[in-house]
């Protein structure tokens, strides 16, 4: 019988050849296997979170990995990411990093030009199923999915289909909301962190009984990060209400 190791780097080996597969079918674009997920650099028994970014950039199609930590380029995703959870305390080996889609673009916005093409959806609706395979080896892993875009209506408080990621919300909710029998947790959403965005929903509360992170609509500071541990950003990452405005997304109310 195979390891949740080895059925992880059947999923990863997988994931690999697909990759192959849309770029000979679409050899104009460009699409980026995380060389991170090959192990050893990922040992499955050792992973507490899977963290879901948006899509390569350029550092990303440079170096083959998904938020790469580029240190001398301060002001994008993959060094901001790396470096909040240097500063909350989060080892490497506990999380593995996804994306909603492999397809490179320099920046995100610029997806929207595959929007009306099958190989945009496709892909998002794989790397879906891909987080939720992965997920599946251990129902104790958590799944955070940073960079709501536009995807969820502040106003309106609910998921809007219409947006550019809506593919890779929607096979996400209808993989965790149909398979309740497994005990997974339903992924926690929040904003990205492309101009520290990830940010925005908190603020630090000091109640007398100590100082707290909490949702609300003042900016947290990234400084402040360094005051706190992981624990205490991920309970603050749950309060978020996007996940549920996700779940109570019409098409899947009847969902038993």
């Amino acid at each position: 019988m195979a390891t949740n190791q080895e059925r992880f780097d059947e999923l990863i080996g997988g994931f690999q050849r697909q990759c192959e597969t849309w770029k000979s079918k679409n050899p104009t674009m460009d699409f980026v296997f995380n060389k991170k997920l090959l192990y050893p650099s990922v040992d499955i028994t050792k992973i507490q979170y899977i963290i879901v970014a948006d899509n390569p950039g350029d550092n990303e199609l440079k170096m083959g990995e998904y938020l790469y930590d580029c240190t001398n380029d301060k002001k994008r995703s993959g060094y901001i990411a790396h470096e909040a959870f240097r500063q909350l305390s989060l080892s490497e080996e506990s999380f593995l990093v996804l994306n909603k889609t492999p397809i490179y673009t320099s920046e995100s916005e610029e997806l929207k030009k595959y929007k009306d093409g099958p190989v945009l959806s496709e892909s998002m609706e794989y790397m879906a199923k891909l987080a939720f395979d992965i997920n599946l080896l251990n129902p104790k892993v958590q799944t955070i999915i940073f960079g709501i875009g536009s995807s969820f209506d502040t106003d309106k408080e609910e998921f809007d289909e219409k947006d550019l990621f809506a593919p890779y919300y929607k096979k996400l909710a209808e993989l965790y909301l149909s398979t309740k029998k497994t005990n997974l947790t339903f992924p926690i959403i929040s904003k990205h962190f492309s101009h520290y965005s990830f940010l925005q929903d908190f603020c630090v509360e000091d109640d007398g009984a100590g100082k707290q992170i909490k949702y609300c609509e003042k900016k947290l500071k990234f400084r402040d990060l360094s005051n706190f541990k992981w624990n205490d950003f991920f309970f603050a990452l749950e309060t978020l209400p996007y996940s549920d405005w996700l779940k109570d997304y019409k098409n899947f109310k009847e969902v038993k």
